[in-house]
């Protein structure tokens, strides 16, 4: 009887962890994927998730990489391009391998995301167009093989953490044709910021001095 008692707890917390575990995974999920939506329905992300919607500033991406604990890439906009906003995000007290930050650029044209640690292998669903050597790292550059909207998508390893950085029309119906030789030149600018002490976990109804 003890030992069907012993069984059944471990079962019981064996279950619990799976579904923490799975939830966690599902909430971040959905965090992202609303956040990639959010440009394109002409809102914001959660502001829990906002870290700054000026600069990008050292400041506001050293915090970034706190908030996600993950080695931070970003952008300093190109002429002609303006930041929208930085989010990170990490599940208090997940694993960094569930947490992501991404940086947000747009033009009267194009829309630049910068994500660090993308959700999902890059190549499902994406034709591989061309590979790059850039600082010692390998970049490949995909386009989707069955989308309705034609964008571009670098992705590369960082002593071993992942990025991207995809190119989008900033109008859906803008069917133009991506070339990675004219873009492949930004990926050869992202710098990184290094996570600096505990994560941070703000409240929703906190706001950031850099917004």
């Amino acid at each position: 009887m003890r030992r069907a008692l012993v069984g059944i707890a471990c079962g019981l917390v064996l279950l619990a962890g799976v579904t923490y575990t799975t939830f966690g995974i599902l909430e971040v999920r959905a965090i992202r994927a609303a956040h990639h939506l959010d440009f394109f329905m002409g809102s914001s992300p959660p502001e829990r998730i906002i870290v700054c919607r000026r600069g990008p500033t050292p400041d506001c991406i050293a915090a970034a990489a706190q908030r996600s604990g993950l080695r931070t890439a970003w952008l300093s906009p190109a002429p002609g391009y303006r930041l929208k906003w930085v989010v990170a995000y990490a599940p208090p007290g997940g694993s960094v391998d569930r947490g992501f930050s991404d940086e947000v650029l747009a033009s009267d044209r194009l829309v630049i995301y910068l994500d660090t640690q993308p959700q999902g292998p890059p190549d499902y669903n994406m034709h591989l167009i061309g590979t790059y050597a850039i600082a010692g790292d390998i970049v490949n550059a995909f386009i989707p093989t069955d989308s309705a909207v034609n964008y571009l998508t670098f992705s590369w390893k960082h002593l071993g953490r992942s990025y991207s950085l995809s190119v989008y029309p900033l109008y859906l119906l803008d069917q133009r044709t991506f070339r990675p030789k004219d873009f492949v030149g930004l990926v050869a600018t992202v710098q990184y910021a290094e996570a600096q002490g505990d994560r941070d976990f703000p409240l929703d109804s906190e706001t950031q001095d850099s917004k």
